[in-house]
């Protein structure tokens, strides 16, 4: 069983840990630190003992739209719902902002992420040519939030 909660400074090497795995990407602690102090309600972390398995970060794009940055779940705990609360949690959280949209960008090629948004509502509204740094294209998927 795993537990949602906010993240805490103390998650960080968990968190970094997930995104270099499963991301690919290596951000400065600052980024992570940064995002979290500006909307603390949007960090959220799952926790299995003392372990972060996933975690689910946002901001605030525009006036009334959500930016889901990153949702990611270690590989060892997918397919478990983990991803599913870390993103019902954080468009509670969105909805309590009043926002009215969530926007967010995925690799073309991660299939399974891209099925799994739309699952839940996403649809894709755009390409982004070589967005990532490793130049690959990501598409921009956006939900109303109701």
């Amino acid at each position: 069983m795993f537990r949602i909660r906010r993240f805490e400074r103390e998650d960080l090497s968990d968190v970094m840990a997930i995104v270099a795995k499963t991301l690919g990407e290596n951000y400065d602690p600052s980024v992570y630190l940064h995002l979290a102090n500006s909307w603390p309600e949007a960090f959220i972390v799952a926790t299995r003992g003392r372990r972060t398995v996933g975690f689910s970060l946002g901001a605030i794009h525009e006036g009334t739209v959500a930016r889901l940055l990153m949702l990611a779940v270690h590989p060892a705990y997918r397919r478990r719902a983990v991803g599913t609360h870390l993103l019902e949690v954080f468009m509670r959280e969105a909805k309590a902002k009043r926002m009215t949209n969530v926007v967010l960008e995925v690799r073309v090629r991660n299939k399974d992420a891209i099925l799994f948004y739309q699952h839940h509502g996403f649809t894709i509204r755009g390409l982004l040519q070589r967005y990532y740094t490793s130049g690959e294209d990501a598409y921009t998927m956006e939900k109303a939030i109701p």
